[in-house]
């Protein structure tokens, strides 16, 4: 499935309760049962809602986290080239 794609639509009811819709639940194999999380952002257009199926956030976590933990590595890799550059420019 394709980023960033509205596939459907649901109305609130009366008790708050949402019902996902059948094209939904199969494009993205929800099942009852499933734990999804509910992620809650302000930006400039006001209060906006995500879902994430509890499985599927779990491993973009995951990611993020070895990512983040590459980013790092090659930050501190720069830092030292940089430090070796300023050494040699000062004639270290």
């Amino acid at each position: 499935m394709p980023e960033n794609v509205i596939i459907g639509s649901a109305t609130v009811g009366s008790r708050g309760q949402i019902v996902l819709p059948v094209n939904i639940r199969k494009e993205c194999d929800i099942k009852p049962g499933d734990t999804l999380i509910v992620m809650s952002r302000y930006g400039m257009g006001g209060p906006s809602m995500v879902l994430f199926k509890a499985s599927s956030l779990a491993g973009v976590l995951e990611d993020m986290e070895a990512t983040g933990k590459r980013v790092k590595y090659l930050l501190k890799r720069s830092e030292k080239k940089q430090g070796m550059k300023s050494s040699r420019t000062r004639g270290g």
